[in-house]
């Protein structure tokens, strides 16, 4: 008994299609993603409009680890006309040169 298997250009093309198939479903299934609206409490606090926002900005600290820096930042954003604050923290990682 002796087995017969597709030749690789029957086996590429259908790959292919599959392939197209699936990057097409994909690209309609996938929503765009809104990129211009605050996503913490912190920045919607410092996106209001009409108001006089004082901001303050000191690193906590930071570490080497390997080729990477890490650095801890905290904020304090402060509405002027309510008194009102809002803190938030910022947690930076870049590789070092």
């Amino acid at each position: 008994m002796r087995m017969t298997f597709p030749n690789r250009e029957t086996i590429m093309c259908k790959s292919c299609v599959v392939l197209i198939a699936v990057s097409g479903w994909l690209a309609f299934a996938v929503q765009a993603q809104v990129t211009n609206v605050p996503s913490t409490e912190l920045e919607t606090f410092e996106a209001r409009t009409g108001t006089v926002i004082i901001k303050g900005v000191g690193q906590v600290g930071s570490m080497a680890i390997g080729n990477l820096n890490l650095a801890v930042i905290n904020r304090e954003s402060t509405d002027v006309s309510t008194g009102r604050k809002q803190y938030g923290l910022t947690v930076e990682i870049t590789e070092s040169k």
